[in-house]
């Protein structure tokens, strides 16, 4: 750098060049190699990429860190490739799963709807909090991927963890084998509930549809207290639904609570009720299920959750759920309620930049 005093403008730009001439070129290059990589999933092209890589720095990686160590650009080099990095990966995300599967043909889409939880205990002693929640709705019975946002039953994923999140299609994902009966995972969640009606003496036929409301699994992992399936009649109406409870030790409960109505405890016509006025359903059941480590098996639950819909399973108007705990001698011990916070999103309908905002924030 002889003729260049230290005030002079071009220092910098020759601080990047003999930068990227000592390899730190390499450093921008890796980030596109992983963005290619997790786009076409060809190996071979990173196994090159690292080779080459490695050869490039085999005698000035440790000399190349010491400088970068001491140099006034290593801060901005680091900030700029994981920026780089993450951004790639972002965009790789959404260049790969902008493909839509339609639902079917008069099945509601999948949703992501907003909810809060409000916790009220009223015994022994009096505390009551609240919180955010994240939940999805969709349509049992459906299988593949919303618009890379919610996958159901999708097969086209590795069984490794750590390839569920490195290789994910979708930011959401449902799997039958997180529902009601452990095992036969391979029949799909519309099987698994059939499955457990018959147990139940109901007869599936009478609920032809349903919608699942959960909370789904998010770079694969997932917590899900409680988990809520519509039963809806042949004319879209509703008439059951199953209350499913998964404590901390993994063990699951569900709970088939029926709408109650004068004519038949199973099922009702649309004819009865109002298309404009909410549909609720309520219902009350003995605790059998050893849900928190605060509370006893005895005492007994009561439901009361308005139909997502706004009539015949279309215009979905959010969620809308109440769950008591009575103890046994008849003395209110918790009070919780599920209710949606804002307008849920259509998964199907969501551009590039409403899922990168979703997500982000």
């Amino acid at each position: 750098m002889d003729g260049l005093s230290d005030d002079s403008p071009f220092i910098s730009v020759i601080f990047v060049a003999d930068w990227i001439d000592r390899g730190g070129f390499w450093l921008l290059v890796l980030p596109f190699a992983l963005f290619w990589y997790h786009v076409t999933h060809r190996r071979s092209d990173l196994v090159i990429i690292v080779i080459c890589l490695a050869w490039n720095l085999r005698c000035s990686i440790i000399p190349l860190c010491y400088e970068l160590a001491r140099s006034r650009l290593a801060l901005g080099s680091v900030a700029l490739t994981a920026t780089v990095s993450i951004g790639l990966q972002l965009f790789g995300y959404i260049w790969k799963w902008r493909h839509i599967d339609e639902p079917q043909s008069g099945t509601p889409s999948a949703y992501l709807i907003p909810c809060r939880v409000t916790h009220s205990r009223e015994h022994p002693k009096k505390h009551a909090f609240s919180y955010s929640y994240l939940t999805v709705g969709i349509s049992v019975g459906y299988r593949g991927n919303v618009n890379g946002m919610i996958s159901v039953d999708d097969p086209d994923v590795s069984t490794s963890w750590l390839s569920k999140i490195w290789r994910a299609r979708s930011w959401f994902r449902v799997d039958a084998a997180d529902y009601l009966e452990r095992g036969n995972n391979k029949l799909g969640l519309r099987a698994k509930l059939d499955k457990y009606l018959i147990s139940q003496d109901a007869n599936p036929a009478d609920y032809p549809h349903a919608f699942l409301v959960t909370v789904p699994k998010f770079l694969g992992y997932q917590f899900s207290p409680v988990s809520f399936w519509y039963l809806y009649s042949s004319d879209r109406t509703l008439s059951a639904v199953v209350v499913e409870m998964n404590n901390t030790f993994g063990e699951r409960r569900p709970y088939l609570v029926l709408r109650d109505t004068t004519d038949d405890a199973t099922r009702i016509t649309s004819n009865e009720v109002s298309q404009l006025t909410p549909v609720w359903l309520n219902g009350t059941w003995k605790k059998d299920f050893h849900m928190s480590p605060f509370n006893s098996r005895n005492g007994s639950y009561s439901l009361l959750a308005r139909d997502p819909f706004e009539g015949n399973m279309e215009g979905f108007r959010g969620i809308d759920i109440a769950l008591n705990l009575v103890s046994s001698k008849g003395q209110p011990k918790l009070d919780v309620r599920l209710y949606s916070e804002g307008k849920a999103l259509e998964a199907s309908q969501m551009g590039p930049l409403e899922q990168a905002k979703f997500v982000l924030t």
